[in-house]
């Protein structure tokens, strides 16, 4: 931490308002402190201390009159602490009425975090520190922690802040709850690994074995199965299908070991914890639900990085696919063909329109264009999965199959050919029929080495006529 401002001997006297204040301070956890400041005749000042990466957010710095005694205790916790950030859940004296002394203590470079409800009877202290206004969902991040803002239009001066870091919200109805309720040694012990483990790995793989890992002190989980809603499917993450995830129908049903959580945010998620046979009995600990619960935040967190991951993996995968296709008609390109690696004999066609230079001189371009993608499509639903259609150029493809035998590559061709030649003048986009020539050759190679046979055949085709089918000799 850069600065030591919270050292700084106080710049105000309290006169005859100086009295006995007693702070108690308890540590909740690794970065989170809890101050409790009392005196006879006053409110009990409930104050916290968010401790993030490079700065410190004070919740409820308190009243003028205790505020001496809160910074000495924030001093003996850590005397480098540097608060960057000040909150309260409301605008009360006993809550913010520390504000003037603390920007004389602190200085002005100090941001107060509030909301819009709260802010002009903030103003009314005259202090000259920034202000971020959160709307409810709003957040800041402190040092690498998020803590979103939780307002209720019910009580709009009171003012909340959900931690990512440990799922604890703080406000003005939280405090007792949020220091008594703590968890059993053990589950705090893997709700503070299990929260680290999720708001700081990258890789999902990773992610899963070590979230795992940190429940150890808790039970043994054999596995973790997310799935994930989006575009009106489910879809299940990891495993052999990785961050592409595998479609489903609908979530599996839980068994008898398994605890499963369902978050909503950033999209409707079912998360399966698979627990061992010999750590049943956890399954029944209500400690257990707790520990779930508070982790809400950072498993929210942990998915919106899986999900932009995905996203770029997805964009990835289409943008090497649209570097194979062509842009017109939805074929490979001659890149795609040249990915074509088939060992032994397979087949080629070469398919070349027949005068279809009249169709763009009588009909225009664009009517050129739908011909070619309709009988783009046309080839398409006559090729099985494990063949490839390719744009060779302008008006000439290349199908290229798995086909050890020149005969059943001219079954293929002769299919195509009729498919082409009986498309409807409706369907073509123009006023008159259409057909192909097409050239086959089957044998051993590379594709280039095919496609010099197919075009001499081809050649042939189109010398003795139009809208047939030539091949070479099967070799």
């Amino acid at each position: 931490m850069a600065r030591s401002q919270v050292g700084r001997q106080p710049l105000f006297l309290l006169g005859d308002d100086a009295r006995p204040v007693d702070v108690a301070t308890t540590q909740i956890d690794g970065s989170t402190w809890y101050l409790r400041a009392q005196s006879t005749g006053l409110q009990t000042i409930h104050s916290y201390v968010l401790i993030g990466n490079d700065g410190c957010l004070l919740f409820n710095p308190g009243s003028q009159i205790t505020w001496p005694e809160i910074l000495g205790a924030l001093t003996a916790i850590d005397e480098s602490l540097d608060i960057k950030w000040v909150a309260g859940s409301s605008a009360g004296p006993d809550v913010l009425g520390a504000l003037p002394v603390l920007e004389s203590t602190l200085g002005s470079d100090v941001t107060l975090v509030t909301s819009s409800d709260l802010e002009p009877t903030i103003s009314h202290y005259g202090v000259q520190l920034s202000v971020l206004t959160l709307d409810s969902g709003g957040s800041v991040n402190v040092g690498g922690r998020r803590l979103t803002a939780e307002l209720d239009a019910a009580a709009p001066f009171e003012f909340r802040l959900r931690d990512s870091l440990s799922g604890r919200t703080f406000g003005a109805r939280q405090f007792e709850k949020s220091v008594d309720s703590q968890l059993p040694d053990r589950y705090e012990s893997a709700r503070s690994a299990v929260a680290h483990v999720l708001l700081t790995t990258l890789a999902p793989i990773a992610l899963e074995g070590r979230a795992l890992a940190a429940l150890a002190p808790v039970a043994r989980v054999t596995s973790l199965r997310a799935y994930v809603r989006q575009d009106e499917t489910w879809w299940e993450l990891g495993g052999r299908a990785g961050l592409l995830g595998s479609a489903l129908g609908q979530v599996p049903e839980p068994d008898d070991m398994t605890l499963r959580v369902e978050l909503s945010d950033p999209v409707p998620t079912v998360l399966d914890l698979r627990f061992a046979r010999q750590s049943a009995s956890v399954l029944g600990e209500p400690a257990l639900q707790d520990l779930v619960d508070s982790l809400r935040d950072p498993l929210s967190s942990a998915l919106r990085r899986i999900l932009a991951l995905r996203e770029q993996l997805l964009m990835n995968r289409q943008l090497r696919t649209n570097l194979r296709r062509d842009p017109l008609t939805g074929a490979g390109n001659r890149r795609a063909m040249q990915s074509w690696n088939r060992s032994g004999t397979w087949s080629l066609l070469m398919i070349d329109m027949d005068a279809f230079r009249e169709i763009n001189d009588l009909a225009g371009r664009n009517a050129g264009d739908r011909v070619l993608r309709t009988v783009a499509d046309l080839i398409s639903r006559e090729l099985d999965s494990e063949s490839l259609l390719v744009r060779y150029g302008g008006d000439k493809f290349i199908a290229m199959l798995d086909e050890e035998h020149l005969s059943e590559a001219l079954v293929t061709a002769e299919r195509i050919r009729r498919k082409i030649a009986g498309a409807d003048t409706d369907s073509l986009g123009v006023p008159r029929r259409v057909s192909a020539s097409i050239g086959v050759t089957c044998a051993t190679g590379k594709p280039n080495a095919l496609v010099s046979q197919a075009e001499k055949v081809l050649r042939e085709a189109k010398q003795q006529g139009t809208n047939q089918v030539i091949s070479s000799t099967e070799h």
